[in-house]
């Protein structure tokens, strides 16, 4: 149930960080045939992987520490 609580601060985050990935990537992309699919897999993924790994630890940190408070 906590970990409902921290979604959409971990969800503003990875949004912030995909509004960062410059709009040429994606330009190029289009340019070369990639769908929405492919973009997102090939541009978008590559560059904010970084902080969807350190905010699902973060999200497992306080999800394991909720865990011990309640039991």
């Amino acid at each position: 149930m906590s970990a409902w609580r921290y979604t959409p601060y971990f969800g503003l985050v990875i949004l912030a960080a995909r509004k960062e990935v410059p709009e040429d990537f994606y330009e190029v992309a289009r340019i070369d045939g990639a769908g929405s699919l492919s973009q997102f897999i090939y541009v978008t993924a590559p560059l904010i992987w970084k902080v969807i790994f350190f905010t699902s630890v973060l999200m497992f940190v306080r999800v394991a520490y909720d865990f011990v408070v309640v039991y």
